[in-house]
């Protein structure tokens, strides 16, 4: 069964944002995008979207500094996925908070992404 849902996604690179919004768009999802987690967080709270899909590694404030922030005001139903083109161990070392079964790799695997936006829309 196909769940539609609202989806921010956050990366700093433009090919890698286009790429996915046009995917999920195509899939039947509303998507709004962001370049950085700032204009980010604000969208968060403007748009409260199901889902946000945000690059770990992005200049100024990261994904996992944006998941804190969003633990910290108490938006923990704000459900969060991550991409990321480091190793495990990397990601490890950056924030042990972050669930790695949360995390996809770039290049992005659409059917393992098509998955995990389910497993969320499931939750």
């Amino acid at each position: 069964m196909f769940y539609a849902m609202n989806i921010l996604i956050i990366d700093d690179n433009l090919l890698v944002l286009k790429k996915l919004s046009y995917y999920l768009n195509k899939k039947g999802h509303k998507v709004i995008e962001s370049t950085n987690a700032m204009e980010a967080l604000s969208l968060i709270l403007k748009h409260q979207p199901d889902l946000v899909i945000t690059d770990l590694l992005m200049p100024y404030v990261t994904g996992s500094e944006l998941y804190k922030t969003l633990n910290y005001l108490n938006k923990t139903e704000t459900k969060m996925l991550f991409i990321t083109s480091l190793k495990d161990k990397y990601i490890k070392y950056l924030d042990k908070e972050i669930n790695n079964e949360l995390v996809l790799r770039k290049p992005i695997n659409y059917d393992h992404l098509d998955s995990k936006i389910q497993e969320v829309a499931l939750a």
